[in-house]
């Protein structure tokens, strides 16, 4: 018989029945694996379904259905791994690999921070801004850029769509132009829009919007300026010296103090260059009724000379409107009417040579630089401030159970300072305040609420302000007092949390916030100034002014409070100076 073979020689193939297997074989078996996977029909659906609120950018026909829990992970790994890919890339493995990776990183590039947010489970609902058309407005182009600017996802909406869509939104701005070539009035047939009453409905829930000069003429007729519930104020035909008609020009307007969102970056007094252009854009009422808008601080701009004097007189006043002013808000503060137009002075460059003020100085500055004339062109104007109110947000942070600080903080002062004599409370936060590009509240208030970096949730709570008319923690007759660190607010980690979760570039600070609650009686505000200052044993606690900025607000609470407004050129997010 001979010797016996060995067994590996014994062996055969596992193909068919009894054949030699060069067709089913392990190298078929190699080529199979080779080829790329294919989920069809409602297996890939579902492998590309997204995260709630979440768009994925490239993805066909994405169902809508959200993913339970952990599994969003998998899924989007599955969708990105066995899609319809095609056949692999010819070469040894080593080039396949590199293509693959290419392929890998071009997706991504695709996919954005929304998939890298899905593939990690992430709520990501980035903020976004409609910038309602109607037929004849022309200035929307100016009013996307100068909102992508300042960090804010804006599109254009147009009256065609339908109007539910609007609800999808986070802000709001009708941009200037001639809607329905102004017939009848300017702005009344625009008000009659079905997307006003969508409109209307959102501005309730506290959703910010921006009317510029048409799309504020549009407000006005809407009833949603003023805010009183109906129709209390109209724009008028101009009332000029000399002429009649439209009328353009560079004007100086003045920031009054207000509730408002979109002026809540300037502080009052602030001179801001803007242009005018418009043939109706007096504000008049009944009588009295705009006097008492200014004594109610709903009228945030007021046309000025360029020393800040209030214009009474045509061209500095450009309209003739009472009281000279140029703006409008609602008591809530979300809701601004303004016949300058901002976008139009959004870059440096835009404004005039024979302007006065700090504006045109830093213009000239920049232009006498030389070489570097040409870029400051683009650099940040007077009217890219307005904007900037659209992306500021507050966390009033504090723990659940009694706070040993705020306690020791109450018993020293009550045992050793005189004025402490009223004190019966003391309260104290972790005021966060985050600008850029955010989502909306709720996505905001989850973020805050799953990270590790803002707050614990199981020791401390946390409430969230997205507007200055949104309510603070703190309580009707208590002084409000903010305590800031010189040159150490900024809170790299969280930022970087941030950027890591969302793809998205944001600013955070933190400051200390404490409220004082005095006896019946007593002058809360003069009791808590001599409580702030440290100045000697006796007198001053809360703050050292060598180390710290304390703040006390006249009336409400700011938004922003952390951060005041800046001089020309100096954006939010400056790294603080050294002190």
């Amino acid at each position: 018989m001979g010797p016996r073979r060995p067994r590996y020689l014994r062996r055969r193939p596992r193909g068919g029945g009894g054949g030699d297997g060069d067709e089913r074989g392990s190298g078929a078996r190699a080529r199979r694996r080779d080829r790329p996977v294919r989920l069809r029909g409602r297996h890939r659906a579902g492998a590309l379904q997204r995260a709630p609120r979440d768009r994925l950018r490239g993805e066909p026909r994405a169902r809508r259905a959200p993913v339970p829990g952990g599994a969003r992970a998998l899924a989007a790994g599955l969708a990105g791994r066995h899609g319809d890919r095609g056949a692999p890339p010819p070469g040894p493995p080593a080039r396949r690999r590199r293509a693959h990776l290419a392929e890998r990183r071009a997706q991504g590039r695709r996919g954005g921070p929304a998939r890298a947010a899905v593939e990690r489970g992430a709520v990501t609902a980035f903020p976004r801004v409609a910038v309602i058309q109607f037929p004849g407005v022309n200035c929307e182009a100016e009013t996307l850029r100068a909102l992508e600017r300042v960090g804010l996802v804006a599109e254009v909406f147009r009256w065609t769509r339908p109007a539910g869509e609007l609800r999808d939104f986070q802000a709001y701005v009708l941009p200037g132009g001639f809607s329905y070539q102004d017939r009848v009035r300017a702005g009344a047939l625009a008000a009659k829009d079905p997307l006003v009453e969508v409109l209307h409905g959102e501005l309730e829930r506290g959703k910010p919007a921006l009317g510029i000069c048409n799309g504020a003429q549009v407000l006005v007729e809407a009833g949603l300026i003023p805010g009183g519930g109906g129709v209390e104020l109209a724009l008028a035909r101009n009332r000029m010296r000399g002429r009649t008609g439209y009328f353009s020009r560079w004007v100086y307007a003045r920031v009054e103090p207000s509730p408002c969102v979109f002026t809540r970056e300037l502080e009052p007094g602030t001179v801001l260059p803007l242009p005018v252009a418009h043939a109706e854009g007096r504000f008049v009422g009944s009588p009295g009724r705009v006097p008492a808008l200014v004594r109610a601080g709903q009228t945030p701009l007021r046309y000025a000379r360029h020393d800040g004097a209030l214009a009474t007189a045509f061209p500095e006043h450009p309209n003739g409107a009472e009281e000279s002013v140029a703006a409008v808000c609602n008591p809530r503060g979300n809701v601004l009417a303004i016949l300058p137009h901002p976008e139009r002075a959004q870059d440096l460059g835009a404004v005039p040579r024979q302007m006065v003020g700090p504006w045109p100085e830093a213009r000239s500055r920049a232009f006498d630089d030389g070489a570097g004339g040409a870029e400051a062109v683009d650099d940040a104007g007077p009217g890219l401030r307005l904007f900037e109110g659209l992306r500021r947000h507050q966390a009033w942070i504090e723990l659940v159970g009694s706070d040993p600080e705020a306690w020791s903080a109450l018993s020293v002062a009550r045992a050793r300072l005189p004025a402490a004599r009223g004190l019966e409370s003391l309260r104290r936060w972790r005021l966060v305040e985050l600008g850029g590009s955010l989502p909306g509240a709720a996505d905001l208030a989850a973020c805050l609420h799953r990270s590790t970096q803002f707050y614990n949730p199981n020791k401390e709570r946390c409430t969230v302000r997205n507007a200055p008319g949104d309510p603070a923690p703190v309580r009707a007759g208590e002084v409000a007092l903010l305590v800031r660190e010189r040159g150490g607010g900024r809170r790299r980690a969280a930022e970087r949390w941030w950027a890591h979760e969302t793809g998205e570039a944001v600013q955070v600070r933190e400051a200390v916030a404490w409220a004082l609650g005095f006896a019946a009686g007593v002058d809360g505000p003069a009791a808590a100034a001599e409580l702030v200052a440290l100045s000697d044993r006796r007198h001053g606690l809360l703050c050292n002014p060598f180390s710290q900025i304390p703040s006390l607000p006249g009336s409400g609470i700011p938004l922003p409070w952390i951060t005041p407004g800046g001089e020309p050129g100096e954006p939010w997010n400056t790294e603080e100076e050294e002190w």
